[in-house]
Parts: C-alpha cells; structure tokens; sequence
C-alpha cells in the first residue's frame, strides 16, 4: 500500500520483467522472421540443443520473453502460450 500511494512510478520500479518467471527455463533466442510464424501458431524448426517434455522460454533477440514453447511431436518448436503481446512483423 505505501508504494502504490507513492504512483505509478513507484509501483512499476519494483516490477520484474516477465522474463523472471522463466529464468531457470531452457531458453532459445529466435530471430524477427521465426518469432512472426510462432505468432501465427506455426511450428518452426527447433535450434539445436533444447530438451524435449520441457517448457521452453522463447526469447526475442533482445531477451524478451515472447513465448512459453516446447517440442512437438515432429520435433519441432511450437508455442503453447504466447505472452509477447501483438506482434507484427
């Protein structure tokens, strides 16, 4: 309650990005082009290394959490919660 009497301004310096959440996750950092398919709910080809049965942090190339994937049957990387918001690419 004391920082929410101080504003905005006080609340939103104690927030943690959404990355924080996933911060012990496998990561992948995925460029501009497959991040666009992934918000289309389009599989993409997995980068080398990421364990399979996890949930996955998919990352923008700026380390913004964009979103919560795994690998599909077919092993290929799929979104299974999209938190970056509206992307348009």
């Amino acid at each position: 309650q004391v920082l929410a009497d101080q504003g905005l301004e006080a609340l939103d310096a104690v927030l943690l990005p959404l990355s924080a959440a996933t911060v012990d996750w496998p990561q992948a950092i995925l460029e501009r082009s497959v991040i666009a398919r992934l918000a289309r709910g389009l599989p993409v080809d997995a980068p080398a290394g990421l364990p399979a049965g996890r949930s996955l942090a998919l990352m923008d190339e700026e380390n913004c959490l964009m979103a919560v994937g795994e690998l599909n049957a077919e092993g290929r990387l799929a979104s299974r919660r999209w938190v970056g918001g509206r992307f348009i690419a």
